[in-house]
C-alpha cells in the first residue's frame, strides 16, 4: 500500500511541477505496487492500483504520446473492471 500511496503522492506532484515526469514516477510505482497484489487473494486491492495506474496514463496522455497512454490507460481501467464490478 505504501508502493500505491508514493504513486499517488507523485500523481500529486504532477499538478504542481514536471507533470510528465511525475506521471511516469507514480505509473513506476503503481507497477511495482501491483507486483506485490494477487488479485484472487484481494481483488479490491488489485482492481484499484489498477485504476489509479489507469488515472495517471490518462493524465500523462494529456502532456505527452496520447494515444499510446490512452491505450495503457484502457487497457488498466479494464483490468481493474474484471475485479470490481456490480454484482
Amino acid at each position: 500500500m505504501t508502493q500505491n500511496n508514493l504513486g499517488i503522492a507523485y500523481r500529486n506532484m504532477s499538478e504542481i511541477q514536471e507533470k510528465a515526469a511525475n506521471l511516469k514516477r507514480a505509473i513506476d510505482a503503481y507497477k511495482i505496487a501491483l507486483d506485490y497484489f494477487e488479485p484472487e487473494v484481494a481483488p479490491l486491492d488489485f482492481a484499484m492500483m489498477q485504476q489509479n495506474l489507469g488515472a495517471a496514463y490518462w493524465a500523462l496522455s494529456e502532456v505527452e504520446n496520447m494515444k499510446d497512454n490512452l491505450k495503457q490507460a484502457i487497457a488498466a481501467f479494464e483490468a481493474a473492471l474484471v475485479y470490481r464490478t456490480l454484482v
